[in-house]
Order: C-alpha cells, then sequence, then structure tokens
C-alpha cells in the first residue's frame, strides 16, 4: 500500500514538473536599449483604446487592440491597431484597455503593428525610449580630409 502511494505521489509531481516545463516559455535575444530602437520598423509612445480580442476566437494565436499613438519616436507609417501573440508564453505583450505601451513593431501592415516583448515593446513606465546618439560621421579609408584650425 505504501509503494503505491509513493508511485502515485511521484507520478504526480512528474505531471507537475511536465506542465511548468520552461521549454515552452518565451525565450528572448536581449538587446541594448538602443538595439531595439534600431530593429524596428517604427518606435510609439501609444494608448490601448479597446481591448484586445482574439483574430480567430476559435483558434487564435494572435490578439489586436485599438491603439491611440501619443507620440511617434520613429517611422511615419500610420498605425491605428496592434496585435501580438495571445499568450506572454508566446512572446506576446500583455495588453490591456487604458493602459500606454512603448511599441517596437517588427512589421507594419495596413495600419496593423506586429509587436512582440522580444523586440522590446513593453508597459511605458515613463521613461522613453533609448534613442541612438548619432555618432561623427565618418571618412572612409583614403578620403581626403581637411581640417582648419582657427
Amino acid at each position: 500500500m505504501m509503494l503505491r502511494h509513493l508511485a502515485v505521489a511521484t507520478a504526480g509531481a512528474g505531471l507537475v514538473i511536465a506542465l511548468a516545463n520552461p521549454a515552452s516559455a518565451c525565450k528572448c535575444q536581449i538587446l541594448p536599449p538602443e538595439g531595439y530602437y534600431q530593429a524596428a520598423k517604427a518606435v510609439l509612445l501609444v494608448e490601448v483604446t479597446s481591448a484586445p480580442v482574439a483574430e480567430n476566437p476559435e483558434a487564435s494565436q494572435y490578439m489586436t487592440a485599438n491603439i491611440r499613438v501619443i507620440t511617434t519616436y520613429k517611422g511615419e507609417e500610420q498605425v491605428t491597431r496592434v496585435r501580438t501573440a495571445s499568450s506572454p508564453a508566446a512572446c506576446g505583450v500583455d495588453l490591456a484597455k487604458g493602459e500606454k505601451y512603448l511599441l517596437y513593431p517588427h512589421e507594419i501592415n495596413l495600419g496593423v503593428a506586429d509587436v512582440n516583448v522580444c523586440d522590446g515593446s513593453r508597459p511605458f513606465n515613463n521613461e522613453p525610449p533609448v534613442i541612438p546618439a548619432e555618432g561623427p560621421a565618418t571618412a572612409g579609408v583614403g578620403a581626403r580630409v581637411s581640417v582648419s584650425l582657427l
């Protein structure tokens, strides 16, 4: 009898471990803050104006929501909606109506910005995005450069 309880407990523990498998968790390449800016099609401060809804309620892997662009830091395309994976485990941004987000879309199609946490998109915490400093222009090898000292 004791052996049976031990077998059931061991099987239960194995099930818990299998369900908590981190292999299904979101995994991203970490970039320096300016790297997200450089890689993005656009960089936007937005407010979500509608509750996120599944694209296909029966089998959707994606959620979409209407947004209002507050500030455009990069890009020129009109964006009115955001699309993200429906689960944080699939790297989706957890969107909520009325909240503000910094979005770094990797794709914009017909006014819909595709985002995920791996592209740097995140809730807005009152800190603007890190914009890369423009370095000084450099001349190519063998170029003639004139300098005037006054």
